[in-house]
């Protein structure tokens, strides 16, 4: 009772442009469509709101959980303890020259699309991918041959004591699927990117065969969060190769299903819970591991309260 006391006793302080919510169920808010609770839900709409809302929490000694589309997560059954903040309130774009800043909550799929047809060219390959520009940075994403830092200029973030800070993007700092933030208590506040100039037409071409790619693969036929592991070039081949060859497409546990187009891809079926994706995860990850002693590492991140879940210390 002196939690939810508590928690009240923060709601009230939080007086920011936005939406503050006690028990905000999070499968609303992820690409899976799986998840509990969030205990304190929080999405501001100014950069401002969030400095605030971040610099009162932390003082509270509240655990905090950034969320943006949701796109590369499974959030547990059981849902987060603490406060989440969903960054998707922050989704300015704006374009001067061949500079485009983009702030954390943006989709990247839609800065993409904006760039292309004002015939800037290096966003491209994100089109149709879903998530936010804070999440494409954090992870440096990477498709089709491209990634995020190549053509990332800056980042204002807020450091651990909730000050504003800039980080200038250095090529050497990046490397494939991570980032200097996956390092550090940060938070993402925008990207600034520097991109080509280019053909719209041809961009928006190119960008249609991205969507038709994603299609082709089963991106969105079901809920789900796009690869399951990612590709390690020691192994040879790609991580969705290796596991068609074990023939595990169709392969389900619960709600939870390899996809029918794409080996690595798990898909909700309709009524799958986080454990039934986390368990066919590791399903597939040891399957690997006995049958060609890699260990594939997951591109999913497994965030919320798993106490109580079976593979919880593996």
């Amino acid at each position: 009772m002196r939690g939810v006391t508590r928690l009240h006793e923060i709601m009230s302080q939080i007086n920011i442009p936005g939406t503050v919510r006690r028990d905000e169920p999070l499968k609303q808010h992820t690409t899976f469509r799986v998840g509990g609770p969030a205990d304190l839900y929080i999405r501001p709409t100014d950069i401002p709101g969030l400095q605030r809302t971040i610099a009162l929490l932390r003082s509270e000694q509240i655990p905090v959980l950034i969320l943006g589309g949701g796109a590369n997560v499974v959030v547990s059954d059981r849902g987060v303890r603490g406060a989440v903040i969903d960054t998707t309130g922050l989704s300015r774009i704006s374009i001067s020259d061949n500079t485009v800043r983009v702030e954390a909550g943006a989709m990247i799929s839609d800065a993409a699309a904006e760039t292309a047809r004002q015939g800037l060219e290096g966003l491209e390959f994100l089109y149709s991918m879903p998530g936010t520009c804070g999440g494409a940075v954090w992870m440096n994403a990477r498709c089709y041959g491209s990634s995020i830092d190549e053509v990332l200029d800056s980042v204002n973030y807020l450091n651990e004591a909730s000050e504003l800070c800039t980080l200038t993007a250095a090529h050497e700092e990046f490397d494939y699927k991570l980032s200097p933030f996956q390092l550090h208590d940060w938070t993402i506040v925008d990207a600034v990117f520097t991109l080509r100039y280019g053909n719209a037409d041809e961009l928006t071409k190119r960008m249609q065969e991205y969507y038709e790619d994603r299609c082709a693969k089963g991106h969105f036929m079901l809920p789900c969060a796009g690869s399951v592991f990612k590709n390690d070039r020691r192994f040879g081949a790609p991580s969705g190769k290796i596991l068609d060859e074990l023939g595990v497409r169709g392969m389900t546990c619960g709600g939870a299903k390899v996809s029918d187009l794409h080996a690595n891809i798990i898909v909700n079926t309709g009524d799958a819970t986080a454990s039934d994706i986390r368990t066919l995860t590791h399903r597939l990850r040891d399957l690997v591991h006995t049958e060609r002693g890699w260990e594939l590492d997951p591109e999913i991140l497994f965030i919320g309260d798993w106490a109580e879940d079976p593979h919880t210390s593996t």
